[in-house]
């Protein structure tokens, strides 16, 4: 029969083909070590195979496909919680080749011709969270494989020299060559990992859709059995604080130490229930997370500091709106004796209390200084023409003077 699930594919095959690997028109995962999965695994997924295997044709109903279609997504949805539960290594391959063994157009035909229910939206909802999980974790597993890779350090290029012989000529040139290579390698992988991290299909993003859409929350469910609902608990109490690690390191290798803070307080006052010991439920160690993002903000504080004193070396008006200058201090009607005075200059940072300190000092200094004009003005007066009063146009002239 020719398969309807790959557009453009025009080859015979059977459900084995979902066990080996050639998955035609579904999502591309990575080769998968099948190793890993154990026998009865393997039989689960053989099973569900075949019951997705062109329902519509051995049933002999096709109005029957789509509820076939929406029992094999819940038992499949089943045996993922079993696979992450399990904490193995071969949790994630086991996961991987379930979602190979079902073919990705199933969900699309039970949306189509399955009627709108709770059971069936939870049954689609829970599909997807674990199909994301799942590409959450390939995609932070490609970036700390990247990250593993990283090229060594630049080699310092050879100090220029005088004369040189062929030979000592054809070493440096060999060595600058070196040098080229190795900034190469490094720009490439830099900008390779910077893909891997925060590309529109990088780790960050996968693991914020997870957090976004509070990852396999039933809070909104209202048939839900007490058991299932303590096993979904569980389960979240082991997949999300295993979230936020990934996470952290990606943010925190990335030199994104602003958004690791803003995910500290997300994890304060969203996900802090997950972390609180329960009774038969697994306890995650904070200690470990906080000490991630402590180390994160001082990297952060350590970096501002840094480009404070760059920005401070590179020129003086650089930190002028954090400076009081003295026309703030003394206004537009201080005068230049009142700039010369140092009231201001030292650097007072404008906060309302060193405002109004400066203020009064200044005030105080003005009155001093119309008062020596004062004084100055009337010994002149008194003093002027030997000993005698001051005629009218002096004394207009040493008005207007003042």
């Amino acid at each position: 029969t020719q398969s309807t699930w790959g557009a453009g594919s025009s080859r015979e095959f059977t459900p084995e083909d979902f066990l080996c690997g050639d998955d035609a028109g579904q999502t591309q995962y990575p080769l998968i070590d099948e190793d890993e999965v154990t026998g009865a695994e393997k039989y689960k997924m053989h099973a569900l195979a075949w019951l997705t295997f062109r329902a519509e044709r051995y049933v002999g109903d096709s109005s029957a496909a789509p509820l076939i279609y929406l029992e094999a997504l819940r038992h499949s949805n089943l045996l993922t919680r079993q696979f992450v539960a399990q904490q193995t290594m071969r949790t994630k391959a086991a996961a991987l080749l379930l979602f190979k063994a079902i073919p990705p157009h199933i969900r699309v035909t039970v949306t189509k011709f399955v009627p709108p229910s709770e059971a069936r939206d939870w049954i689609l909802l829970e599909n997807l969270h674990w199909r994301s999980l799942i590409d959450a974790c390939e995609a932070f597993d490609a970036w700390n494989r990247k990250l593993a890779l990283k090229p060594p350090k630049i080699p310092a290029p050879p100090p220029p020299v005088g004369l040189q012989t062929k030979q000592q000529e054809w070493q440096r040139a060999q060595l600058m060559k070196q040098v080229e290579k190795s900034r190469h390698a490094r720009t490439l992988w830099k900008r390779e990992t910077q893909q891997l991290s925060d590309g529109q299909h990088g780790a960050i993003p996968k693991l914020r859709v997870l957090l976004d859409h509070s990852w396999l929350d039933d809070s909104h469910r209202e048939n839900c059995s007490a058991e299932e609902r303590q096993e979904l608990q569980r389960l979240r109490r082991q997949v999300v604080p295993a979230v936020f690690f990934r996470l952290h390191r990606v943010l925190h290798a990335s030199h994104r130490y602003d958004e690791s803070l803003e995910l500290a307080c997300e994890l304060a006052t969203k996900y802090a229930s997950l972390f609180e010991p329960c009774e038969g439920m697994p306890t995650v160690s904070l200690s470990e997370l906080l000490q991630m993002f402590a180390r994160s903000e001082i990297e952060r504080l350590q970096r501002d500091a840094v480009v404070a004193k760059q920005n401070t070396a590179s020129g003086p008006d650089v930190l002028r709106p954090l400076v009081l200058s003295p026309m703030a201090v003394g206004g537009r009607g201080g005068s230049s004796s009142s700039s010369s005075s140092g009231v201001g200059a030292a650097g007072s940072f404008s906060t309302p209390h060193f405002q109004h300190h400066h203020q009064q000092q200044h005030q105080q200094q003005q009155q001093q200084q119309q008062q020596q004009q004062q004084q100055h003005r009337t010994a002149s007066v008194v003093g002027g023409g030997g000993g005698g009063p001051a005629t009218p146009a002096v004394a207009q002239r040493m008005d207007v003077s003042g």
